[in-house]
């Protein structure tokens, strides 16, 4: 997980830990079908982002409430893992509190 923020987002992962071991996602986007286990981690970054655009095509920092919100909107922008992914992490008290499972 060091490896892939660094490499794929520039970042340096401070505190990284598991918090939804076992989550696993099947859904639909633009014609390509997922079906996947996919853990989830938490961590404290320093600094901006400096993504691969080969990796990433757009990131903004967003407060827990307007992601919740997000995940929410039938129209939203998230990706459809992230909107199952949301309520699970709000159940554990947000990212910087949830505990691993």
């Amino acid at each position: 997980m060091h490896r892939r923020l660094r490499d794929e987002l520039g970042l340096r992962a401070l505190d990284l830990r598991l918090v939804l071991p076992d989550f696993s996602y099947r859904a639909s986007l633009h014609g390509i079908e997922e079906n996947e286990l996919c853990p989830v981690f938490v961590c404290v970054v320093y600094g901006d982002p400096r993504p691969d655009a080969t990796e990433v095509e757009a990131w903004q920092w967003w407060p827990w409430e307007r992601f919740l919100d997000e995940a929410r909107a039938p129209d939203g922008v998230l990706s459809p893992w992230a909107r199952m992914q949301a309520p699970q992490l709000g159940e554990r008290g947000g990212p910087l509190h949830a505990e691993a499972a």
